[in-house]
């Protein structure tokens, strides 16, 4: 098939597929961190040298791989997968992408198993085995974390695993909140990430399903709120970061 534009092909990808392959990108990312000790910021060069020598990996240039991620960038999605990386966007044709460390994890796998290091993870059960404060049930402690700051803040009011309807059809975000008695609601979608088969089908699926309802991102201004399972520090900062753009 020919397209007009050399990455057309990119544009036409349904969302849901964008979302499932950024964190793929997601992933090689981390495990490139995780194989090199390397004090040096990587840019996006060095994530293509790394990610084009891995079976299957859809683009077969860097010129493809900055296109979809400055796609990525446009929409809002990217720093909700790959929160590591940051994006000099001021030039407009020329993007310039910086890659940090994701906290905690280890320098390599031969000095994990030397040093006993292990990367932080935050617990996620698929029961309710986590109890808040005022004995609600949640899923994870990630969860928990969410619940506990929402609940600090008097000018929102929040229901945990409400439904959320779109015509006939519903979905049952984690957090539905309203600031300040307002009547549309903000939607809170927390993904732990924990590995399940279909997990990130999952997520791709309801994200989609959200835009179809007209929820556009938090990140451009809009009002659904995706965050996903990460190092706890980080995760922790990303949750109050949140709450402080909602409230100002």
């Amino acid at each position: 098939m020919q397209f007009n534009k050399p990455y057309q092909w990119i544009d036409d990808m349904p969302e849901e597929r964008q979302v499932k392959l950024l964190i793929s990108i997601r992933n090689h990312i981390n495990d490139y961190f995780e194989q090199t000790s390397t004090p040096e910021t990587p840019r996006l060069t060095d994530i293509w040298d790394y990610c084009s020598k891995k079976e299957g990996f859809l683009f077969t240039s860097s010129q493809a791989l900055s296109h979809f991620m400055r796609l990525m960038h446009q929409k809002g999605i990217l720093r909700q997968v790959i929160t590591c990386c940051d994006v000099d966007d001021a030039a407009h044709g020329y993007y310039q992408w910086y890659f940090r460390r994701p906290p905690n994890t280890v320098r390599t796998r031969e000095s994990a198993e030397r040093d006993e290091i292990k990367t932080r993870r935050v617990p996620y059960s698929p029961g309710y085995e986590c109890e808040t404060e005022d004995g609600t049930k949640v899923k994870s402690l990630q969860e928990l974390f969410i619940y506990e700051q929402l609940a600090k803040e008097p000018r929102i009011r929040f229901e945990y695993e409400g439904k959320f309807y779109h015509g006939n059809e519903f979905k049952v975000p984690d957090f539905t909140l309203y600031i300040d008695g307002q009547e549309e609601p903000y939607i809170w979608e927390h993904f732990g990430l924990n590995g399940r088969r279909g997990y990130f089908d999952h997520m791709a699926e309801k994200i989609e399903w959200y835009r179809q309802a007209g929820l556009e991102n938090f990140e451009q201004g809009g009002r659904l709120i995706v965050t996903t399972g990460e190092d706890k520090d980080a995760f922790e900062l990303q949750v109050k970061n949140i709450l402080s753009r909602l409230l100002s």
